[in-house]
This record gives C-alpha cells, sequence and structure tokens, in this order.
C-alpha cells in the first residue's frame, strides 16, 4: 500500500463514511484500489463503515477482503466498535 492516498482510495473512504454501497462496490469494481487503503490517520474503509453502523458496506468489504484487525494508527480496530442500534 501506497503512503499517500489516491482518488480511488478517496472515494472507497467516502463510500464506507456516507454508507454509499453504490460507489463502494463501483471502486472495489475498478481494481484501482486496495481495500484495506488508509488514510492519514491509518483509518480503513472498513473501520469508517463499522465506526457509521453501515452494516451493508462493512459486508462487501469483508467479503472483499478487508481486514477486520487493521488498526489505525491509534490502535483502534473495526472490531472495538461496538454496534449502534437505533429504535
Amino acid at each position: 500500500m501506497s503512503s499517500k492516498e489516491t482518488p480511488f482510495d478517496q472515494q472507497l473512504h467516502l463510500g464506507a463514511l456516507q454508507g454509499n454501497l453504490d460507489l463502494l462496490q463501483k471502486v472495489l469494481a475498478s481494481g484501482q484500489v486496495h481495500v484495506d487503503c488508509k488514510d492519514k490517520e491509518g483509518t480503513t474503509p472498513l473501520i469508517l463503515a463499522a465506526a457509521n453502523n453501515h452494516l451493508d458496506c462493512v459486508k462487501t468489504l469483508l467479503e472483499h477482503g478487508a481486514d477486520p484487525n487493521a488498526r489505525r494508527l491509534t490502535g483502534t480496530c473495526a472490531l472495538f466498535l461496538p454496534p449502534r442500534v437505533d429504535f
């Protein structure tokens, strides 16, 4: 993985952050991005999707090989994030 984010990396992070499954799938299908690309804080798309309770995005990223144990610079990983349930 490159230490500098590419536009494809940024789009994958944006899709995960916003829960935009269509964008996420489009970027992954392009073959121009690594599923575990990290931003400057070491955050992966899976961490963003999990933190924002975008379960469809989490599932898609895991199906594409995302590492649930990948950690941010702070040591946090997707497995540390509790699921949120809105009633």
